[in-house]
């Protein structure tokens, strides 16, 4: 399934459907857009496939808790809605069962560490507020001693308009991690109009602005 919605999403990168997909904004008006809007643009042909895969490839975290930023490939076909992936956080615009995912490599060098890497897929709520980066969905472990080892988590959620994802990275002795390679990826399996939400787009750009800031986050007991 991973396979077909990258092979989509490559051919999405020369196809008319991406630039239809700017479609989305002649719904506003005052950057403004209902909540039916919403739904009846994400369930038809100009919605298409809602997804996103991204990597870094020797990328090293040096802060508890910080932030994973993908910068080295980007596949993606939801740069043509309101900035719904910002390289380092995932704010759906279509709503939907979305199916996550974090994979990584560690690798060994100077003054980074050897031992336990937890690389955690947050979740925040549009509708919930509060604190960000939002609920503990997912933990990818690399458990194993020595340099070099991997992480793997897979969640399904149902994701609201406005809902975010970032993924966080920690090392159990408090050294800095080393990622020969981390990917993060997205992809909605099946249309939720029910989640729908009223699109602002003043409200949508404050929202981003201060997930922005949130790139350390002691997250306590997680």
């Amino acid at each position: 399934m991973i396979a077909r919605v990258l092979a989509i999403l490559v051919l999405a990168g020369s196809s008319p459907a991406v630039a239809e997909d700017f479609a989305f904004f002649k719904l506003l008006k005052d950057g403004k857009a209902s909540k039916e809007a919403v739904a009846k643009h994400c369930a038809g042909p100009d919605g298409g496939v809602r997804a996103v895969a991204a990597a870094s490839l020797d990328l090293t975290l040096a802060e508890f808790h910080e932030r994973v930023r993908y910068v080295d490939r980007q596949l993606t076909n939801v740069n043509a809605n309101p900035g719904e992936w910002t390289g380092e956080i995932y704010k759906p615009l279509c709503p939907g069962l979305y199916a996550l995912s974090v994979d990584f490599v560690t690798a060994g060098g100077e003054g980074v560490t050897d031992g336990e890497v937890t690389v955690h897929i947050h979740v925040w709520r549009k509708a919930d507020g509060g604190d960000r980066p939002g609920a503990l969905a997912a933990m990818a472990v690399k458990a194993e001693p020595g340099p070099r080892g991997s992480g793997h988590a897979s969640v399904v959620l149902a994701l609201a308009t406005g809902d975010e994802i970032a993924t966080h990275s920690l090392s159990a002795d408090g050294k800095p991690r080393r990622f020969e390679r981390i990917q993060f990826s997205a992809y909605r399996v099946q249309h939720m109009p029910d989640l729908a939400a009223d699109f602002d787009r003043a409200a949508w750009e404050a929202d981003q602005a201060e997930a922005a800031k949130v790139r350390f986050a002691a997250m306590p007991g997680n």
